[in-house]
């Protein structure tokens, strides 16, 4: 295909859409893969991210990798947006079980077994971008329809039914007006949106759409909250969805680190279908942050990350015939957690402690920057985080109190990690349990964030307290960095996954 038109950017049209649509637009030429440069992996406790980052070699394998924004064929077969999928309670339990088809005794490949796509599996999923009042700008090279959700009165439970108000492309502004919408353009005249939900839908399926500074696959639906507030939710299939996850989940490696790569997107797939399963009228199946798994979109995608998402499409993990529960981590330090200690709860076979250590001893994940960290507080400055955290930590019947008199870890979990801490004050003892004593214990240069692990070691000497530990994150589960270490040791993604989750089973969904 040759490219015709003015070879400078075009005015109005932001730089990061027109170089990214432009590259896609060459690449698909030639149907080659693409990388961008990923960002830093996120630093939070509750899904922690790995803590090394390196450049991704290029692919130079026989086969050139088939991405599916870039090449007609092979695509994603859930790469558009869908009209009806059901929608998702953010709050409800996740152990509940999700019980899927039990595959026939041939029907093996590579020894994964292949089980039947269950029914009430949704074709896409919907990923929570943002909530404001503030209007929604957008930026489109290709035609976007908008179609306005119009409620059902009748009360036959049907879905409700979508009119398309407009087809657009370039920028245009979604703002709140009453209680519909006014679609704006440059120069054009506002149209009127009486719809709670817009629906943004690309006429090609590969297109991108830009809002928020941020470029994302699939479509948008747009929702209008009684408060005022615009709720933006991102509309795609599960495996762009996972490109978008992997950069910020795992980071950047390199080639050697590929089975890590990909049991991270059979682990975060896993995670994703378990949510998604559960119908209810929530607007949203996903967060795009700590709260599930981070998402950004297209910007952080690079090559070695797809090959990963596309050589496991459709694998999971499953337990007795049910999808697991696959939560991970960052760094270990040598041994993950069980997850009835750190959280409490019934014991989940699959998710207790077990050594991550090679055969001399060595933690997998030793090569992260938080094998060792130590922290320390003045005892006053540590008594005015306690105080502002306690509630944060479950502790809500906290005496108020003015000084702390001494630090104790009573108890310990199998693993080592704190599962009872005694705070002595003028005012009593203070008891916090289990992984929320990482929300006590915040750092003091960083209060925002909470303590790395609960895998640590206090003592208050000379009016300091000091806190020496190691790893980083809740320790349930997968432990990032080990994973990738278990691959730089030549381990398969099966192995890696079989070594933190116990007694589990891979499956690819047809």
């Amino acid at each position: 295909m040759k490219r015709t038109g003015p070879t400078r950017p075009t005015a109005g049209i932001p730089a990061s859409l027109l170089l990214l649509s432009s590259f896609l637009l060459l690449t698909a030429c030639t149907a080659g893969p693409f990388s961008h440069r990923a960002a830093s992996p996120a630093k939070d406790g509750t899904a922690a991210k790995a803590d090394t980052a390196r450049a991704a070699p290029a692919f130079t394998g026989d086969k050139p990798f088939p991405d599916s924004s870039i090449t007609a064929s092979p695509s994603f077969a859930d790469s558009t947006d869908s009209l009806g999928d059901a929608g998702f309670d953010p709050d409800s339990n996740r152990t509940a079980k999700d019980s899927v088809a039990k595959p026939s005794p041939a029907a093996l490949a590579n020894g994964i077994a292949q089980r039947p796509r269950p029914k009430n599996l949704p074709d896409r999923v919907h990923v929570f971008l943002s909530r404001s009042p503030k209007p929604l700008v957008f930026y489109s090279l290709g035609d976007v329809q908008i179609l306005g959700e119009r409620t059902d009165t009748s009360g036959s439970g049907k879905p409700p039914k979508s009119e398309r108000l407009t087809t657009l492309r370039g920028r245009f502004t979604l703002r709140r007006s009453g209680a519909g919408y006014a679609i704006e353009q440059p120069n054009k005249a506002a149209l009127p949106a009486s719809s709670r939900k817009l629906r943004l839908i690309s006429v090609n399926p590969y297109n991108l759409l830009e809002v928020g500074g941020m470029v994302y696959r699939g479509g948008m639906h747009i929702i209008g909250e009684g408060n005022g507030d615009i709720t933006a939710v991102n509309v795609l299939g599960v495996e762009d969805y996972l490109r978008g996850v992997l950069p910020y989940e795992l980071g950047k490696v390199d080639r050697d680190a590929l089975e890590a790569l990909k049991a991270q997107a059979i682990v975060a797939r896993t995670y994703a279908y378990k949510r998604m399963m559960r119908a209810s009228a929530s607007d949203f199946h996903l967060y795009n942050d700590v709260q599930d798994q981070v998402y950004k979109g297209v910007r952080g995608e690079y090559l070695l990350s797809d090959r990963a998402v596309w050589e496991t499409r459709g694998m999971a993990v499953t337990h007795s015939d049910t999808l697991a529960i696959c939560y991970y981590f960052s760094t270990c330090g040598g041994r993950t957690a069980n997850k009835s200690e750190v959280w409490g709860g019934e014991i989940t076979p699959y998710l207790i402690s077990r050594p991550d250590t090679d055969d001399v001893g060595d933690a997998y994940c030793q090569a992260s920057k938080y094998s060792e960290w130590t922290e320390e507080w003045t005892v006053p400055q540590l008594a005015g985080i306690l105080r502002r955290n306690l509630r944060s930590a479950g502790v809500a019947d906290a005496p108020s109190f003015a000084s702390v008199k001494g630090i104790e870890v009573t108890q310990r979990a199998a693993c080592g990690r704190v599962r009872l801490m005694r705070i002595d004050t003028d005012r009593g003892p203070i008891l916090v349990k289990g992984d929320k004593v990482r929300w006590a214990l915040r750092p003091a240069a960083t209060e925002a964030k909470i303590l790395p692990s609960a895998f640590f070691s206090v003592k208050m000497s000379g009016g300091k307290v000091t806190a020496t530990g190691k790893a980083f994150g809740h320790g349930v589960g997968l432990c990032q960095v080990g994973a990738i270490g278990r691959a730089r040791d030549h381990q398969t993604f099966r192995q890696i996954i079989e070594a933190y989750y116990q007694g589990v089973q891979i499956v690819e969904f047809k």
